[in-house]
């Protein structure tokens, strides 16, 4: 047989799942502007109490009534479900913003550019050899003389000056170096910033404005109907 059960027949408008998880997490994102029992009104009186019940649901069912514990279950499964699901989209339902901040184009370039120079100079004079001066000769003083009524000299004296000068530089493997090793450092940081006027992406104007419109009409209270009917109700409804 058909289940054709609806949700209103199992769970009632004035103690319904969104009473009991408030009261059960005092800390749930809609009850900084609404409590629990008026969700349930609007749930179960205007979004869902028609729909007709989930298989799972049908299966707690004793003798067509569902049980406080049975309820208290499935309030639980809710929670550990979507709480974190319902604590992403309200972040974002609050999130405040300006729309037009997309139309304006900001980029910022830093750059550091490290100039390294490394030398190794290394100067070096070799000499090698010698020099050499030398001075010799020979002074030979002629001392012979004519005697009276020679018609020949005779010797008196012969100076001879044999006279030798030598002078020797000598320098040998004679190293002058001059030796420079190190490094030069020339650090650059830049920074420059570009902005621009117009869409980001490509986006116009007219576009980024029709999308906050929709975003405002969208309804968080929606979204977290819709993630309880996804266990309440048949998937028809999801």
């Amino acid at each position: 047989m058909t289940n054709r059960t609806q949700l209103i027949d199992v769970i009632k408008i004035t103690d319904g799942v969104f009473t009991r998880i408030t009261d059960m997490h005092s800390n749930v994102p809609w009850s900084e502007f609404i409590t629990g029992q008026q969700l349930d009104y609007e749930y179960i009186g205007n979004h869902s109490g028609e729909k007709i019940i989930s298989p799972f649901v049908e299966k707690l069912l004793v003798d067509g009534i569902l049980s406080d514990v049975n309820l208290n279950m499935l309030c639980a499964i809710i929670y550990a479900h979507y709480s974190h699901i319902w604590d992403n989209l309200y972040n974002i339902y609050i999130s405040e913003y300006s729309p037009t901040d997309l139309l304006h184009y900001k980029e910022t370039i830093n750059s550091n550019d490290n100039l390294v120079t490394t030398y190794n100079t290394i100067n070096t004079n070799v000499r090698t050899g010698s020099i050499a001066s030398n001075a010799s000769g020979n002074n030979n003083i002629d001392n012979n003389y004519y005697g009276f009524n020679s018609s020949s000299k005779n010797p008196v004296a012969n100076n001879v000056n044999n006279a030798t000068t030598e002078e020797t530089e000598t320098f040998n493997n004679l190293t002058d170096k001059n030796n420079k090793t190190g490094n030069d450092s020339n650090d650059k940081t830049t920074s420059s910033i570009i902005t621009k006027e117009g869409g980001s992406s490509g986006i116009t104007p007219q576009e980024i404005m029709m999308k906050e419109i929709e975003f405002r009409l969208w309804d968080y209270i929606e979204e977290v109907f819709k993630t309880v009917d996804d266990i309440l109700t048949v998937k028809i409804y999801s």
